[in-house]
């Protein structure tokens, strides 16, 4: 197939086995592994060149069966949900067509796609493409790895929707370097994991987003509820992969299992276990990593606030955790019997879930904790059946280092940012740092909420922090809980970000963005055009002497991987004397790729935005399709959407 490769060679080099035996019993048998429903459609590709991968793609609303006997009203590429799988090789030109046949603006933002910043499709790459007109985007493929592509206009809602879909990358010389191995092939499968929030008749319930734009008198949602959904994020009550609930997919006994995962959830973290069994973690959001991670499976623990019952083990290190955004490329073999049944289970664990406060007439007035957060029993999400015959097969080895091409090396730049100047406390913008603050505001009587992700304006930021006790101060000049008048910091969400207060970066510079969370709730970090480095996140507590809460920092550090996307975890303490620090390092260019004989590289005018407005409508717009900025937010949609997002301007040396 052109634009991808034979199944027969995904798995070579990915596995080393003492003996080497023949699959093509089981192939034949059972050609693909899947029953056919599950496996999502790939788009058509109209290009008969091989080193071009040319589709279309219509964003309409449809009907589709979520629901057994259900019709359900969504929004979908090509009428299916999730959205046409595209697959291209490392090299190849992509070329979408893009038509827009909803009743509002869109666009497609490419998920973690290193590309030209006038393709990126965020609001400052361009204009919302409106209902009834198209867009083409046009990019190099320059990066295996497992991406997805979703809007970036009215996101939390037309992503919930139904308009998100995989996107999958491949290196030829990486799959030829791991087929060399001469390792057997098998299975590979891309879920797509995602959540719905239906009502009793099967349809969305309404979005808090959308309430907050009709007069009080035509919303549905009480402001506690809006406020809920906007604070915690969407979390839908079906739970999807492919688009199905509880769909079944056929294995093999001993037989490895390749799926490539992405979250395409507005709000929940999926926290992945299969009981019995150890998930081996090869890729992430950038392609292979350098050693496979084992992930042991989630075991069950006593509930410490009510013994007579069990809860998933809280500690987010164990079991396989992707928040909203998100990839895994793992590997697991399957080791029951044949007839027997395994799940993919979804897992809770304690996020930072807020409950609504209100007064004695309804009205919502503040935040508390919401008791549940973490205690929600596992939930299934795909079922896994053994079945046919099974040929002998030797014990799964994973192959150290996991192979990669030098056309996707994974560099190692965290020695390149110079941390001795960092701590516990708030960081600055000096030397190499690049500080985000992320933080919301008390909810409103509405139900709206504030948020923010700060980024030149430590100083007022941390003498409101460090005199309140409730969440951080507003942006628009409200009074906080327990003082009177404005407060003396405003945050300004991503609507009020200037040019004069973005981050202004250049080209080639190597720097280290320190993510600061003072919320009591985790957030996942997503940064567009590029990929970073995790290097560690710092756990700052300096207690509360008269509450009898001692100090304690704890830092945990990371593997090398290449990131688009991260949790970041929720403050460990009281407000005011707790956060999180995640330090990132990052490259503003692609001189990782320096050596590849493609000359995968990006050129500067390729690489440069700044101005914030798209289109060739704002100052420095010489060409309709200059950026005005790469975007970085949080990718829990709703907290996106409501101001937790900024911008960097990037420019030539």
């Amino acid at each position: 197939m052109k634009g991808c490769f034979l199944r027969g060679m995904l798995w070579t080099g990915m596995f080393s086995f003492t003996s080497v035996v023949s699959s093509a019993g089981v192939n034949n048998e059972n050609p693909m592994g899947w029953d056919q429903r599950l496996r999502v459609e790939a788009a058509t590709d109209v290009n008969p060149d091989p080193n071009i991968v040319e589709v279309y793609l219509t964003a309409q609303e449809t009907e589709v069966e979520i629901l057994p006997g259900v019709m359900t009203t969504v929004w979908a590429y090509n009428g299916q949900v999730p959205g046409p799988r595209i697959e291209a090789k490392v090299g190849d030109t992509l070329i979408v067509h893009l038509t827009n046949h909803l009743p509002q603006g869109t666009s497609i933002h490419w998920h973690g796609v290193e590309l030209p910043a006038e393709m990126d499709g965020s609001n400052l790459a361009q204009h919302a493409v409106p209902p009834g007109e198209s867009f083409t985007y046009e990019f190099k493929v320059l990066n295996a790895a497992t991406h997805w592509y979703h809007p970036h206009f009215r996101a939390n809602e037309q992503t919930d929707l139904g308009l998100a879909g995989p996107l999958i990358f491949r290196d030829p010389e990486e799959e030829a370097a791991l087929e060399l191995a001469g390792l057997p092939d098998s299975t590979e499968l891309t879920l797509v994991l995602d959540d719905m929030l239906l009502d009793e008749a099967g349809q969305p319930v309404a979005f808090a987003t959308e309430e907050l734009e009709l007069a009080k008198a035509h919303r549905t949602l009480h402001p506690k509820e809006i406020a809920e959904q906007i604070v915690n994020g969407r979390e839908g009550n079906i739970l999807l992969v492919n688009g199905q609930k509880l769909p079944t997919l056929l294995v093999r006994q001993g037989v490895p299992q390749r799926f490539r995962i992405i979250n395409v959830a507005n709000g929940r973290f999926m926290r992945l276990s299969i009981p019995g069994h150890t998930l081996y973690r090869i890729g992430g959001d950038g392609g292979l990593l350098k050693e496979a991670i084992p992930i042991p499976p989630i075991d069950q623990i006593e509930d410490p606030g009510d013994p007579s019952r069990s809860i998933s083990n809280p500690d987010p290190e164990v079991g396989l955790l992707l928040a909203p955004s998100e990839r895994a490329d793992i590997v697991f073999t399957p080791s029951r019997q044949r007839g027997q049944t395994l799940y993919l289970e979804w897992h809770d664990f304690p996020r930072g879930r807020h409950r609504i406060l209100t007064d004695s007439v309804g009205n919502v007035t503040a935040f508390g904790d919401e008791k549940t957060d973490g205690k929600t029993p596992p939930r299934k999400l795909l079922r896994i059946r053994v079945v046919g015959k099974t040929p002998p097969i030797s014990a799964l080895n994973l192959p150290s280092p996991l192979p990669r091409s030098k056309h996707s090396p994974l560099m190692d730049i965290r020695g390149l940012v110079d941390l001795s100047n960092t701590g516990q406390g708030i960081p600055e913008n000096t030397g190499q740092a690049l500080p985000v603050f992320f933080g919301h505001g008390m909810p409103q009587p509405s139900g709206a909420i504030n948020f923010f992700a700060a980024v030149q304006e430590r100083k007022g930021l941390l003498d409101a922090i460090r005199t309140k006790t409730a969440e951080v101060a507003l942006s628009n000049g409200r009074p906080v809980e327990g003082k009177v008048g404005p407060p003396p910091f405003g945050p300004r969400p991503f609507s009020a970000v200037e040019l004069s207060t973005a981050l202004d970066l250049t080209i080639g510079e190597v720097r280290f963005w320190e993510v600061v969370n003072f919320t009591g709730a985790d957030h996942p970090f997503h940064m567009h055009g590029f990929f970073f480095q995790p290097i560690e996140t710092v756990f700052v507590n300096f207690g509360d002497e008269t509450a009898g809460i001692p100090s304690n920092i704890k830092t945990v550090t990371y593997p090398l991987e290449n990131k688009d996307s991260i949790r970041i975890p929720a403050r460990p303490g009281i407000l005011g004397k707790s956060w999180t620090i995640t330090r990132l390092a990052i490259q503003f260019d692609d001189s990782a790729r320096a050596e590849s004989p493609l000359g995968l590289m990006r050129t500067h005018a390729e690489l440069g935005a700044s101005g914030k407005e798209a289109g060739g409508t704002g100052t420095g717009f010489p060409n309709p399709g200059d950026s005005g900025g790469w975007v970085f937010h949080c990718h829990i949609n709703e907290h996106g959407d409501q101001g937790m997002m900024s911008f960097f301007n990037l420019v030539a040396p």
